[in-house]
């Protein structure tokens, strides 16, 4: 089974500007890379979204962090 990447953008200010769609491919993900987990873990907390894991994904981790979510994809998780 072949996993899918999912890119989702967020909210910069409100959190409830968030489409429906966001939620449940975030609800639905084994893996969420995002560039700090701080933030991103208030928005999953604020949308009642249990994170299997979290990745952090920015110009300091860019190298790994793309091996880790490369790896999951073709192994059949759901990384977004």
């Amino acid at each position: 089974m072949s996993g899918t990447l999912h890119l989702v953008s967020t909210p910069i200010g409100n959190l409830s500007d968030i489409s429906t769609r966001a939620i449940e491919v975030l609800g639905r993900a084994d893996l969420i890379c995002c560039e700090d987990t701080r933030h991103s873990g208030r928005l999953l907390q604020h949308l009642a979204i249990e994170a299997r894991r979290l990745a952090v994904c920015n110009e300091h981790t860019e190298q790994t962090s793309s091996t880790k979510s490369s790896t999951c994809s073709p192994a059949g998780t759901r990384s977004r």
